[in-house]
């Protein structure tokens, strides 16, 4: 049954019963130019390079409920280049076990890790050449991850923006939209693209009690059709009969369906306004009747040898490219394990299922030029969804077990921004599969849904600059066959913060439990026979300590003297599931510092004076260097100041920026570095910030001495006592110059010499030495004259046996008199009609002592009887030599009438881009009469100002019939004109001009004039005008509307009548 919804609205009462009904919600973006004619793309989106493109970073977007900067975010980001913990493998050059170990995680955390995630985050990404037509991709716009965001669809509908939100009042599910049945190597795409009208009633009888309302947004940006799939829950489509939508626009639509059920909306979009947001509401429910134990139940009992399992009457659900020796080599591994094992067709399903949450890694984002790549999984080790769900089910046909992919979403974050006042979740795109199950006659059977993705339990968002809390990706669906695993390890050393639970080398035994749990249980076999072999390392020494077998995995030992003194990351491993805890390893250091420094160091004292020291912290057991450790630096008892934070790097060296405390005695000092025994345990990502510390007992150390030369340092200021705004000086002014001589400790010097600079255009002037007093003062008073330069240069310097010594500044000066502006005539004739005519304007600003600056200074043309500014900001501006010119347009909100108009400097100096208000040296021209009037005008109707009138009928006219001409008066600002007559004429073919009629405008401006046409008219074209006279413009202030009198007003004869019979 197809359904149309034009012009379809709900009403106020059913949106308040919506809104009370909404307590949960998932949001997605997705694309929304699908199945459908997309107009000028010419293909399916959804089979499209963009869909690869974007999906990879739609993917991302829900790994963290992050509140920081997004740049942050992604820098410090680390991942493993390969399996580090297959005993298999050989370990690559870079490996480096990822830190996963927590302290202070809250009390019901399930010991899960986050997800991996790989080093280099892109900015943005690549658009395929071509992809777009010519035209269509905006002008500037940064295809960025946040731009993607806008190129979900790019039919007829221009760029699209979607969201859906689901409300969870009943169980969380994973949402469809549609499936894909053939792969590429590069896409997967439908093969079938054949659609059906919608039937709500071919559904199953037996819907569940469970109701979700679908609330989806559609922002669209111009007319046009499309179609996108909407959400909807396994195993078919159940939306209720009461779709609804609300929108500005007339909207046709309907609701389709293909070969998979999915659901599609195909929607014809027209009179809508630019920029707009459309709403579908529906509810959505399932088959409680079909359900993963139902189809368990009541399965086919073959078992996975090759058989074919097929859903009648077609192969292509077994599809595969030629694939890469690397996956194919992969896939016959598996499926040698599962014949081996004799397995059924479900627990094939669940056992090649744990094969991908225990082999490989889950990823939000995978930077490459391809959505789906079987080898990426394989070679790398990690993937996102898409890579899942694509090996997952080549991996199955392989085994001729017939498997489609899914693009579906599900949710597990709270939305603010949802439809409702409620807390709600948004949806997140997510792969999967579905894999068919034929019933035990194999007759039918049904397609059963498996997730391959390993998400992590939990996840953790930071909410703070030093916290975090879970987040629950993993969404509990009882309809959905997924397993979740956890590797637990557990160590017999209690709390490491505590030196009494430290170890020391070669004494002191720890021991690792570990435990691998399928669902919360403990197994020591995988459901393809393989017996769980733990690999056992220790991170900090980038070594592999060994393997164990057993559940409960048990591995003892013990720190020896190739071991890092500090705290040890230890870690249990089994293929891709891995975690971490914290030993700590008792011992000391040691820190050099006489090779990378000058002997002796020279440096002068004073918080403005920095130096640099370096110094390196390194085990003196295995000579190896101790990073990320703070150092600190002192002269005998005196701590030196930090200018920078002394970390020490990967080589251990602390590049050290620092100062010398004015309490330290000047000359030859010795200084050394020094460790407090406190080591980081730092978190490896930016999202997480739960930097640690620990004490080591024997760790603390000091450097050897090295010498130091402190020296004293000098102090001098410059100020002036007399205060001008802006610092800027005004001419004919006495300025008081003055300052302080003390030594770096504030203790003043009394009899100090001082020498006074001032330096301008004409050259430089030393005032001579000035002494210091008792308090260490010294000043200096001048006199600012009338021709003094604009800018000046000031410095005072002094020496002195302990060292010389200069500081300076930089004043502006400005005019103190009156200055004289010059307006000249504008030459306008007798009057100027505003909003048209151009008004020419010169004129010049003088200083009589030419001293001032007079460029760049901002002059106004005023109304001398009102004080009305008439011109705007920045209209005239002066020039190097004050000149000013430019054209002067009268506003209509000007009233009409006679001006005096003057030019004016308000006295604001512009000095150097800083405004200096000195009132007396404002000005005003002599003035100029100018005559402002307005323009009448004749149209067809108030919403133009363009020159027109009605003719009816409009070209064809019988002798006998009326003629009616009609319009409306008005004047420039909009002002209608009453009581006023408007006359109409008519030019016949020989030139003869004759009039038909007057008429009074209306308390509205209009006027109609009706003519009857005699019977001695004269057959032919004509031509028909109107006009208005406004009377004396000296008085009236209006221009008249007339062709004849007022031609450059008056072209009002656009209008012809062709034929008169």
């Amino acid at each position: 049954m197809s359904e149309s919804g034009s012009g379809k609205h709900i009403g106020k009462g059913t949106i308040i019963l919506l809104l009370l009904l909404t307590s949960f919600s998932i949001m997605a973006a997705m694309p929304a130019s699908f199945y459908f004619n997309l107009g000028e793309m010419g293909e399916n989106l959804l089979n499209s390079d963009m869909l690869e493109q974007f999906m990879e970073y739609i993917d991302r977007f829900p790994l963290f409920n992050f509140t920081g900067n997004m740049s942050d975010f992604f820098d410090f980001f680390d991942f493993p280049t390969d399996e580090p913990f297959e005993p298999d493998v050989e370990m690559p050059d870079e490996w480096d076990i990822p830190d996963f170990d927590w302290d202070d995680l809250p009390e019901d955390w399930g010991g899960e890790i986050p997800p991996f995630i790989p080093e280099d985050i892109p900015e943005g990404f690549e658009i395929p050449e071509g992809y777009f037509p010519e035209g269509m991709f905006p002008e500037g716009l940064d295809p960025s991850m946040y731009a993607a965001l806008a190129f979900l669809g790019l039919g007829l509908f221009g760029n699209e923006a979607i969201k859906a939100w689901v409300n969870s009042t009943p169980e969380n599910r994973y949402w469809r939209l549609t499936t894909y049945d053939t792969f590429n190597n590069s896409n997967w795409i439908q093969s079938n693209d054949t659609v059906y009208n919608f039937d709500y009633t071919d559904k199953s009888p037996v819907p569940s009690d469970e109701k979700y309302l679908v609330w989806m947004n559609i922002t669209y940006l111009r007319n046009g059709s499309g179609s996108l799939p909407i959400p909807h829950l396994w195993p078919t489509g159940e939306i209720m009969e009461n779709l609804s939508v609300i929108s500005p626009a007339t909207i046709d639509w309907e609701l389709l369906t293909d070969p998979s059920d999915s659901i599609i909306w195909n929607a014809t979009i027209s009179d809508a306004p630019s920029d707009f947001t459309i709403s579908l509401v529906y509810n959505a429910t399932y088959d409680e009747t079909v359900t993963p134990s139902s189809i368990k139940s009541n399965m086919i009992s073959q078992i996975v040898d090759g058989t074919p399992f097929d859903p009648p009457g077609t192969s292509k659900y077994r599809q595969i490219p030629t694939l890469d020796p690397i996956v194919v080599a992969d896939i016959e591994k598996v499926k040698n394990s599962v014949f081996s094992q004799s397995l059924d067709l479900y627990n094939t399903c669940l056992a090649v299922l744990e094969y991908f949450k225990t082999r490989y890694t889950w990823v939000s984002y995978v930077d490459r030029t391809s959505q789906f790549n079987a080898t990426a999984l394989v070679d790398l080790g990690y993937g996102t969804s898409a890579d899942f769900a694509s090996n997952f089910a080549l991996y199955l046909r392989a085994m001729n077990i017939s498997t489609r992919v899914v693009w579906g979403g599900v949710g597990y974050t709270k939305d603010s921004d949802s439809p409702t006042s409620n807390d709600m979740y948004r949806l997140s795109p997510r792969f999967y599969t579905e894999v068919w199950i034929p019933n035990a006659t194999n007759t039918g059977g049904n397609w059963l849904q498996l997730d391959p993705s390993p998400v992590p339990k939990e996840m953790f968002g930071m909410t703070g600059s030093m916290s975090f809390d879970p987040i629950n990706p993993r969404i509990p669906d009882d309809r959905m066959e997924t397993y979740h695993y956890i590797l637990s390890l557990l160590s017999n050393i209690s709390d490491y913060h505590f030196p009494a639970n430290h170890l020391n080398r070669d004494s002191d035994f720890y021991k690792l439990n570990a435990t691998l749990y399928r669902d919360a249980i403990p197994i020591s076999q995988t459901m393809l026979g393989e017996t769980i072999n733990f690999t056992f390392a220790d991170i900090t020494d980038n070594i592999i300590l060994g393997y164990n077998d057993s559940i409960d995995a048990t591995w003892a030992d013990s720190f020896d003297s190739n071991s890092l003194v500090g705290p040890h990351r230890l870690n249990a491993s089994f293929y891709s599931l891995t975690n971490n805890t914290i030993i700590v390893l008792n011992g000391s250091t040691a820190i050099s510092v006489n090779p990378y420094n000058p002997d002796p160091i020279i440096a002068k004292r004073g918080i403005d004076n920095n130096f640099l020291f370096y110094a390196k912290l390194y085990d003196p057991v295995t000579g190896r260097s101790l990073s990320d450790n703070y150092l600190g630096a002192n002269i005998s008892q005196w701590d030196l100041i930090q200018n920078n934070p002394c970390i020490t790097n990967q080589s251990g060296i602390a590049t050290m920026n620092l100062s010398v405390n004015s309490s330290v005695p000047i000359g030859y000092n010795n200084m050394s570095a020094k460790f407090n025994g406190t080591f980081i345990i730092s978190s490896e990502y930016a999202f997480l910030p739960y930097d640690d510390m620990v004490y080591v007992s024997a760790a603390p150390s000091i450097s050897p001495n090295h010498l130091i030369q402190v020296n004293l340092d000098i102090n001098i200021s410059l100020f002036k006592n007399t205060e001008f705004i802006n610092d800027v000086i005004i001419r004919n002014n006495n300025v008081t110059l003055l300052g302080q001589v003390t030594f770096d400790n504030g203790t003043t010097i009394n009899n100090a010499p001082v020498d006074i600079h001032w330096q301008n255009t004409s050259g430089q002037y030393d005032f001579g030495t000035f002494y210091t007093n008792s308090s260490g003062w010294y000043n200096y008073t001048l006199y600012i004259s009338h021709l003094h330069d604009s800018s000046v240069s000031v410095w005072a310097n002094t020496t002195l046996s302990y060292g010389t010594e200069t500081v300076s500044d930089l004043y502006t000066i400005n005019c103190q008199n009156t200055t004289s502006i010059h307006l000249y005539d504008p030459s306008v004739g007798d009057y100027v009609v505003r909003d048209f005519d151009s008004i020419p304007i010169h004129g010049y600003l003088s200083d009589p002592y030419d001293a001032a600056d007079l460029s760049n200074q901002e002059i106004y043309l005023i109304d001398k009887n009102t004080g009305m500014n008439i011109s705007d900001d920045g209209d005239f501006i002066t020039d190097a030599n004050g000149n000013f010119t430019g054209t002067l347009n009268i506003p209509l909100e000007i009233p009409v009438g006679n001006y005096d108009i003057l030019a004016s400097f308000n006295g604001t100096w512009n000095a150097d881009g800083t405004p200096i208000a000195i009132p007396s040296s404002s000005s005003n021209s002599t003035d100029h009469t100018i005559l402002v009037v307005g323009r009448s005008l004749l149209v067809k109707n108030l919403t133009t100002n363009q020159l027109s009138r009605n003719v009816e009928p409009e070209s064809i006219i019988n002798i006998g019939e009326d003629l009616d001409v009609y319009g409306y008066l008005k004047i420039d600002n909009g002002t209608v004109l009453i009581g006023e007559e408007v006359n109409a004429w008519e030019t016949l073919p020989n030139g003869t001009t004759i009039k038909l009629g007057n008429a009074l405008t209306d308390g509205s401006g209009f006027y109609n004039i009706t003519y009857s046409v005699p019977s001695d008219h004269p057959t032919g074209n004509t031509e028909i005008f109107v006009n208005y006279s406004a009377g004396d413009i000296y008085t009236s202030y209006l221009t008249n509307a007339t062709a004849t009198e007022d031609p450059e007003f008056g072209y009002l004869c656009d209008l012809i009548i062709n034929y008169v019979s």
